[in-house]
C-alpha cells in the first residue's frame, strides 16, 4: 500500500474550472431541492455545465482561500472535521476540487497521484475477492463512460450469471424462486414484502433484538454460484441463529439469484459476524464461489465476505451510500472517469484504489478502517 505524503505545508488553489455557489445562491429549483440536505453547502459549476455537489470543507476553503496559499491552521481545523486535514486535502486534489503546486505547476486529479503517494508498487491482489474486485475496476476502465450513475451501477453488477433458459425455465416467477428456497427454520421469521424493496425476500430472527439506531450494520455475504444456493441456505443458517444475526435476506427473483450478493446477513457485532463467518465459510468447503466484488474476504474461496454499512456522516444522498457495496461503486466510479484517458500516468483502476483509500478503505484487503468510520461496535 502506498504511504500518503504529508502536504498540509504545500501551496493550494481553488481549481479555476469550477465557479462555487453556496446554497442559498443557486436559482435553479430542481439543484435547489436536491442540496437542500443536512451536510451539503453548495455546488461547484464549470463552463461546460458539469455540476459538483459539495459538503461543508468545500464551502470552508472556497471561502477563505481566495488565491493561492499555504493553509493557516484554523482553516486545517475547520475541515478535518471527520477526517484528518491531510487525507481531505489529498481528496479534494485528486477529485479535482483543489490544486495543489508542484515542481511543473498546479495540478489536481491524476497527475497530483505523485504528488500525493510518491513511488508507486505494483498493486497485487491477495484473494479470490480482491482479484475479482480489479478485474471489476479494469472492466470499468474500459468502458470509457463519463456518466458516473451509469458507470457505478455497471461495477455493482459485475460477476452477475446470466438469466439462462434453463434458469428461466427452472424459476419463471418470484413464486417459483421462494418455493425453491424453502422456509427457514422455526428460529425464522419471513418478513412481509416490502413494495420499497422487492428484488429481496427477508427474514428476521425472532430470538435476536433488532438493530438499534445508531449501532454499525455488518453484512456478511455468502455467494456460492446459484444452483448451490439451496444447500447453501440450510447450511448456513445454525450458524446465523447461534451467532445471533438479526436478519437474513436472499434475492427474490431469478435476477435476484443470479447476482453474485444473493444472500446477505445482518448483525450488529463484528466479532459475532466473523464467527459466523468463519463457521459458514467451513461448512460450505468445496461449495463452488461466485464471490461478490467490493468485499473482504474471509477465507481464500471467496464465497464468504463482508462489509459494513457506511456511517452517517458519509452518507449525504439516498442513491450515495444505501449500502456499502452502493457507497463504494459511487466512489470508483466517480474516481475511474476523473483519472480519464489511457495517457494517464496512472491507470485508471489503480487510481481508484488509491483515491478509496482516502475514505477510509483498504484497497488491499476491502476492509473499512475503523478509525476513520468511527463505527462504535455493539456487545450485544
Amino acid at each position: 500500500m502506498l504511504p500518503l505524503n504529508d502536504i498540509t505545508e504545500r501551496v493550494f488553489r481553488p481549481n479555476p474550472e469550477y465557479r462555487y455557489q453556496g446554497r442559498d445562491s443557486v436559482a435553479n429549483a430542481a439543484v435547489k431541492e436536491l442540496i437542500s440536505r443536512p451536510g451539503v453547502a453548495g455546488v461547484l459549476r464549470a463552463p461546460t455545465g458539469e455540476t459538483k455537489i459539495v459538503g461543508e470543507e468545500v464551502a470552508v476553503l472556497y471561502e477563505d482561500l481566495t488565491q493561492a496559499a499555504r493553509l493557516s491552521g484554523p482553516l486545517l481545523e475547520k475541515i478535518s472535521r471527520h477526517s484528518t486535514a491531510n487525507i481531505v486535502l489529498a481528496a479534494l486534489v485528486l477529485d479535482k476540487i483543489l490544486e495543489v503546486q508542484s515542481d511543473g505547476g498546479y495540478v489536481s486529479g491524476v497527475e497530483a497521484h505523485a504528488v500525493m503517494f510518491g513511488r508507486r508498487r505494483a498493486y497485487e491482489p491477495r484473494d479470490a475477492i480482491s482479484l475479482l474486485s480489479v478485474e471489476a475496476l479494469k472492466y470499468g476502465q474500459a468502458l470509457r463512460l463519463s456518466d458516473a450513475y451509469l458507470l457505478a451501477g455497471r461495477l455493482y453488477c459485475f460477476n452477475r450469471r446470466p438469466a439462462s433458459s434453463s434458469w428461466r425455465f427452472k424459476l419463471p416467477s418470484r413464486q417459483s424462486v421462494a418455493e425453491y428456497l424453502g422456509e427457514a427454520n422455526g428460529d425464522w421469521a419471513r418478513a412481509p414484502a416490502e413494495p420499497e424493496r422487492p428484488e429481496w425476500l427477508i427474514w428476521h430472527a425472532k430470538a435476536a433484538p433488532g438493530r438499534s439506531p445508531g449501532e454499525p450494520q455488518y453484512k456478511l455475504y455468502i455467494s456460492p454460484e446459484p444452483a448451490y444456493l439451496r444447500e447453501s441456505l440450510s447450511a448456513a443458517l445454525p450458524a446465523l441463529t447461534a451467532s445471533g444475526a438479526h436478519a437474513f435476506k436472499t434475492g427474490a427473483d431469478l435476477h435476484g439469484i443470479l447476482r453474485p450478493d444473493k444472500f446477505v446477513a445482518y448483525f450488529s457485532n463484528r466479532e459475532r459476524m466473523f464467527e459466523a463467518g468463519l463457521q459458514i465459510g467451513s461448512r460450505l468447503s468445496g461449495v463452488p464461489a461466485q464471490g461478490v466484488p467490493f468485499t473482504a474476504g474471509m477465507e481464500g474461496g471467496g464465497i464468504v465476505s463482508w462489509g459494513i454499512d457506511p456511517p452517517a456522516h458519509a452518507v449525504i444522498f439516498p442513491w450515495s451510500g444505501r449500502s456499502w457495496r452502493c457507497w463504494l461503486t459511487d466512489r470508483l466510479a466517480a474516481a475511474l472517469i476523473v483519472a480519464g484517458s489511457d495517457s494517464a500516468p496512472v491507470p485508471a483502476w489503480e487510481f481508484a484504489l488509491d483515491r478509496l483509500r482516502l475514505d477510509g478503505v483498504d484497497p488491499a484487503n476491502w476492509e473499512p478502517d475503523a478509525a476513520l468510520w468511527r463505527a462504535k461496535d455493539s456487545s450485544a
